[in-house]
Parts: structure tokens; sequence; C-alpha cells
């Protein structure tokens, strides 16, 4: 439930961004937004070092977490944590895809804010569910819907298809990251938690390499 909060703390600002950008290189182009984006991601370190930290000494196994890799009683995870490489290719290529059909830099941010805004009010819902011990159940569900939103993107090729089939993307994807995050966080044991969560961020980087090198191959395949 917390993740849940947090995710729409976070989806609040991220529904003002796209449409802010949109309008910012409409009106005074790409420098001044890289301008003031430079400047908020300076500020945003002010608070980050201001936190005060409460940690304890200990040891970390590099060659631990390399095993992990290999363990098979993780290899489920280590499989579904791979496939959140998908995410590389939606925050790249399909934003190409959209300007394609949207050539509007303004609409562009508006769509894009009302995709976030549409999947606002599910992430208290979703974090609730989890919270009440149904995240294997929440985990299978939007699976599902996550594969159809990729599929609905065949035949999206109007700005009311793309709304749809972002919208649904953006709704199971951030639903699912909610009880997956939860489980992450739960499965291993409080001795083995910094291990098993370097385990989890190097899955996910390795996820995300292996579906930039797809987008590379792919590339140069269709410009041969």
């Amino acid at each position: 439930e917390e993740i849940g909060y947090l995710k729409v703390f976070i989806t609040i600002i991220s529904v003002i961004a796209p449409a802010l950008a949109g309008i910012f290189i409409e009106s005074w182009g790409f420098p001044m937004l890289f301008f003031i984006s430079t400047i908020l991601i300076v500020l945003s370190v002010i608070p980050v070092l201001a936190t005060p930290e409460k940690w304890t000494s200990g040891t970390v196994s590099s060659f631990r977490i390399l095993q992990m890799f290999k363990a098979p009683k993780l290899r489920k995870d280590l499989v579904g944590m791979l496939a959140t490489g998908e995410d590389s290719i939606a925050s790249t290529v399909w934003p190409i895809y959209i300007y394609l059909i949207i050539p509007s830099y303004r609409d562009l941010g508006i769509l894009t804010a009302l995709t976030i805004f549409l999947g606002l009010v599910i992430f208290l819902w979703i974090g609730k569910l989890a919270n009440l011990g149904n995240r294997g159940f929440l985990i299978k569900r939007m699976t599902g819907f996550l594969t159809f939103s990729w599929l609905f993107r065949m035949f999206a090729f109007t700005p009311l298809t793309i709304l749809a089939s972002d919208t649904i993307y953006k709704l199971s994807a951030n639903s699912l990251s909610i009880p997956l995050t939860t489980l992450v966080y739960l499965r291993p044991k409080r001795q083995q938690l910094i291990e098993y969560t370097a385990f989890w961020m190097g899955s996910l980087a390795l996820g995300k390499a292996l579906a930039y090198l797809d987008e590379a191959v792919a590339t140069t395949r269709y410009s041969w």
C-alpha cells in the first residue's frame, strides 16, 4: 500500500511533466527545456543529501551475488526480472512511433499526460489489494493485461487507438510493479536483503541491455 501511495505521488508529477514539456518545446525549443530540466535535477539532490540515513556496517559478497544468477531456486525470479526489459522499448522506440502518428510536441505531451492521469486512481486500489495478500493473483492478471497491451499496439495507427493502447500499458505495467516490488522486498531473509536487492538491480539492468541489443539488431536489419 505504501508503494502504491509512492507511485500515486510520482504519477501526479508525471501527469504535469509531459504536458509542460510539450508546451515548452513548442514555445521556446529544446535548449530551454534542457536548461530548466538541468536546474530541477540539481535541486533534487538537495533533499536526498539532507535526509538522515540509518545504516549498520556489514559485508556483502560480490561472489555470492554472481552465484545468485545461476541458482536454480532463483531461476523464476531471474526470468521475471529480465522480462521487465520491455520497459526499455516502451520508453525509447514507442515514443518515436507515437511522434510519427502525432507530430506535434504539444499534442504528444497532452496525450501522454492524459494516459498517465487515467491510471492514477487505480494505483491506490492495487496497493490495497497487494496489502491483502492477493499478490500472486494480481501479478498473473496484470501480466495478461500487459501482454495484451503490446499486442494491441500492433494495430495502433490513430491517436485514439494509441491513447487506448498506451493507457492499458501504463495501467497494467504500473499496477504490476506494485505487487512485484512488494514481493521483492518480502522474499529474501532480512540478512540477505542487500544481496537480493543487488541481484534484482543487476537482473533489471541485464534485461534492459538485452532489450536495447534487440532494438539495435532490428534497426540494423531495417536500415539494410
